[in-house]
């Protein structure tokens, strides 16, 4: 994930047999990662948030809990975490912890759990511009100078906009995206200018 962006990360269920709840922590690197929610992920009958403690000074996600009146046999999303990710780099644990799942009659039933992580990528390579052109040709009938330009860009993470910027002669100046104008990897605008004579 990028800094600053929003993520979810979801708590999964596969039962062996069949199940009517489910408890667990979960633990993070709050340097990294900050967790701004807890949603219910719909698998059990009854979301049971009362006790539910997110703690982002020491990284924790306390008491996440769900239950069934009946019992569940199929996968499903026990709950659904959303976090922030922060400026720094790095990679994150998402470390299952106190983890009970029981059966109908409340008794704990065998469990893998298992343990993720997400990492944090900074980009610090900016992009790259290259071949940039500009071509123009005159239009005598209508007195206009119709103008391509046009670049190649590229980004290791990908380009998310593109802007051009165009002088004129009289000083004024123009800004704009042209994000939109793309044939892979090659950006272009396309301009019809008056031709002023002197």
């Amino acid at each position: 994930v990028s800094p600053g962006e929003t993520f979810t990360v979801n708590l999964t269920i596969n039962p062996g047999e069949p199940i009517a709840g489910a408890q667990a922590d979960l633990l993070f690197d709050p340097s990294l990662i900050t967790a701004t929610a807890v949603i219910d992920g719909g698998m059990f009958d009854m979301w049971v948030d009362f006790n539910l403690e997110i703690d982002n000074v020491h990284g924790a996600i306390r008491n996440i809990s769900a239950v069934d009146m009946g019992n569940v046999t199929t996968p499903g999303t026990f709950a659904i975490i959303e976090f922030t990710a922060g400026s720094a780099g790095g990679t994150s644990p998402l470390n299952l912890s106190n983890v009970i799942v029981g059966d109908p009659n409340g008794i704990p039933v065998n469990i893998e759990p298992n343990n993720g992580n997400v990492t944090v990528v900074l980009d610090n390579i900016p992009p790259e511009i290259t071949g940039v052109m500009a071509t123009s040709t005159f239009i005598p009938s209508s007195c206009l100078w119709e103008v391509n330009i046009s670049s190649v860009v590229t980004d290791n993470e990908g380009v998310d906009e593109v802007y051009v910027n165009i002088s004129y002669p009289d000083g004024t100046y123009e800004n704009f995206s042209i994000t939109q104008n793309t044939t892979g990897d090659i950006y272009y605008c396309n301009l019809s200018l008056i031709h002023i004579s002197e």
